[in-house]
C-alpha cells in the first residue's frame, strides 16, 4: 500500500521569498495592498505639490 508522494523539496533560490509570497494568497493580498498604498501616497504627494505650485 502506497501513500501520497512526498512533497517537492523547498526552492533554494534567490527568489524563494518572492515565490513564497506569490503562491500564498494571504501574503500576496497583503503585498498588493502595501504596494497600492505606497503608490497612492506617492501620487497624492506629487499631485499635492503640483497644485501648490499652481496656486
Amino acid at each position: 500500500m502506497q501513500g501520497a508522494p512526498p512533497p517537492p523539496p523547498p526552492l533554494q533560490t534567490r527568489f524563494e521569498i518572492v515565490n513564497t509570497v506569490y503562491n500564498d494568497p494571504f501574503f500576496w493580498s497583503v503585498f498588493k495592498g502595501v504596494i497600492g498604498f505606497g503608490v497612492g501616497v506617492v501620487v497624492a504627494r506629487s499631485v499635492s505639490e503640483e497644485w501648490a505650485t499652481v496656486v
